[in-house]
């Protein structure tokens, strides 16, 4: 029994439809019901002396054990076809050279066929219109060959009724088959959709305690972020962009004030979502000790002890880690500003001219060429703007043609908006981000502060 059940079963795997599993399991049963009816062909072909048709049949039997192997190798419709041409070309040739033999009863069969086991609707309905037009010419064909098979009634007779029980059995069997396996096939649709259900729920409380946890964190990180109250207090015209691609973001902007001296920074750690969120935290601190701790002013002094103390917390098991942050740090004292930068920069625009002052090439963090950062002192004139920025905005893919912003078109956009009101210059910049990302993801965190120094003269 289990070979039998090894037959029928061949080609059906898991990954298959129920409808797919149905019409393997059909062609199974007829390829190996075909084999055994080929048996007492070859037997009746020896014994009125057509051995050319029992090698014939020999031969198309051997068919069958091909189409096994492409059913095994997931070529069904292939399969379906060979055998069904194979057969059809056997049938309708012994139906016109005896046509008392039944077969004819076979032929009318053979035009169901590729309606059950193949795929390709249009090649069934073509093989089923071919047969069954053919059908109707096996009497006229029958009439003009010469050549003919006699049989006496009693054999004629017994053909006819083993042609007629196999059809009946075929056409019952198929009916029955589809019956079943669709009730079993079914219940394991079924069994399946409520261990989806059951998956779902599971993967749904998952998504949900994740996303607490999170939403938590950003609670945690927001309460680092300096307070707007806090920034404007010191530095009353400004207005900070703070988009983060996920829930909390690895940019991040930092304030203090020390002995008269204002420190602002905006920095870019590695990554993005939870990574650079924690890198973040890793990197404020550092510089909150430099700072407070340390009692730093000089901004590059600043990023040296920073970095410093970056790499020891990110080596203490001794491994070396290359996570950091690209950073432009500014100290604001009477009116005059000192810039350092790592691997970023700032911008001054004055009179519809953007000025870039660059940072120093190398991060805050472990790097094989690493030296002493270095300090700028910039003079600012009446209504000069400053903008730190990281580098999401300029490097959103969208547009019409599906590429990024760029830094020369972000140069443009600032020199259009900057002598706005610093509030309504964050909206425009919001807006304009937004217009151009369109449908797209937004693939980094985007951070901009922009500032006026009041008293510039």
């Amino acid at each position: 029994m289990n070979a039998f059940q090894r037959i029928f079963k061949i080609g059906i795997t898991n990954d298959l439809s129920g409808e797919d599993k149905n019409r393997i399991t059909i062609f199974n049963y007829l390829l190996f019901y075909a084999l055994i009816m080929s048996l007492p062909m070859i037997i009746w072909m020896e014994m009125i002396d057509q051995r050319i048709m029992a090698l014939e049949v020999t031969l198309l039997s051997s068919i069958n054990f091909y189409c096994w192997y492409l059913i095994k190798k997931k070529r069904i419709d292939i399969a379906g076809v060979i055998f069904n041409v194979a057969y059809g070309i056997h049938t309708y040739l012994l139906a016109v050279i005896s046509p008392d033999s039944g077969t004819k009863l076979f032929a009318f069969a053979l035009g169901i066929v590729p309606l059950i086991i193949l795929k390709n609707k249009l090649t069934a309905y073509f093989l089923f219109c071919l047969w069954f037009l053919l059908f109707f010419t096996l009497d006229p064909l029958s009439e003009i060959v010469s050549f003919k098979i006699i049989l006496d009634p009693s054999e004629s007779h017994a053909i006819e009724l083993a042609m007629f029980s196999f059809v009946m059995l075929f056409v019952f069997f198929s009916v029955a088959n589809f019956k079943i396996n669709n009730q079993k096939y079914s219940a394991e649709l079924i069994h399946k959709t409520d261990q989806l259900q059951e998956q779902k729920k599971i993967i749904e409380t998952a998504h949900s305690e994740m996303k607490d946890s999170i939403t938590y964190a950003k609670r945690i990180q927001n309460a680092i972020l300096p307070s707007n109250n806090e920034l404007s207090k010191h530095i009353p015209d400004n207005f900070i962009l703070f988009r983060p691609k996920d829930i909390i973001s690895g940019d991040f902007y930092w304030f203090e004030k020390v002995n008269n001296i204002s420190f602002l920074a905006l920095a870019d750690c590695t990554g993005h979502g939870v990574p650079g969120a924690l890198v973040s935290v890793v990197c404020s601190n550092a510089l909150n000790r430099s700072v407070k701790e340390f009692q730093l002013t000089a901004p590059n002094q600043i990023l040296n002890k920073t970095r410093e103390l970056v790499i020891e917390n990110f080596s203490k098991n001794g491994a070396i880690v290359n996570d950091g942050m690209d950073i432009s740090l500014c100290a604001i004292y009477q009116n005059k500003l000192i810039f350092a930068g790592a691997n970023s920069p700032l911008w001054v625009v004055r009179k519809n001219e953007v000025i870039e002052y660059k940072g120093d090439n190398q991060p805050i963090g472990y790097y094989e060429k690493m030296e002493d950062f270095s300090d700028k002192e910039i003079k600012l004139t009446k209504n000069d703007t400053i903008y730190l920025f990281s580098d999401g905005f300029p490097d959103q893919f969208g547009g019409p043609k599906r590429k990024k912003f760029k830094y020369s078109s972000f140069k443009n956009l600032l020199i259009e908006v900057h002598s706005k009101p610093l509030a309504k210059q964050a909206e425009m910049l919001e807006k304009t981000f937004n217009e151009w990302k369109g449908n797209f993801e937004q693939i980094d965190d985007v951070s901009i502060i922009g500032f006026k120094l009041t008293n510039n003269t």
